[in-house]
């Protein structure tokens, strides 16, 4: 599936907007069509290397959307339900796991 994300590639650079392809929905999470989302000052410390983060990173910690899928373990969340969140911490490309989100490539 291909996505849209804001892409830090090196420190001090300047966000870079690609398309990305996005992992397989794995068992344990949901997928989440995103209608809102930004990226703050938090996003550019790491961007400018301030929280030492492994790069390239799609950063971006809050949001909105509607579940558009749901792992098969995932019970807890049903289709079309609105979703917001804050995350205390950004997830990379090459450390999605410790988040629990699906991983895009870069």
């Amino acid at each position: 599936m291909q996505i849209t994300a804001a892409v830090a590639r090196e420190n001090g650079a300047p966000f870079t907007i690609e398309q990305l392809e996005l992992d397989d929905l794995r068992h344990n999470e949901v997928r989440v069509r995103m209608v809102a989302t930004g990226i703050c000052h938090t996003d550019t410390l790491v961007r400018d290397g301030v929280y030492p983060t492994p790069l390239p990173a799609v950063l971006g910690h809050e949001g909105a959307g509607i579940v558009e899928a749901v792992g098969d373990s995932s019970f807890r969340w049903c289709l079309a339900t609105t979703w917001s969140w804050r995350l205390r911490t950004a997830a990379t490309a090459s450390d999605a796991a410790m988040a629990r989100w699906p991983t895009a490539k870069i």
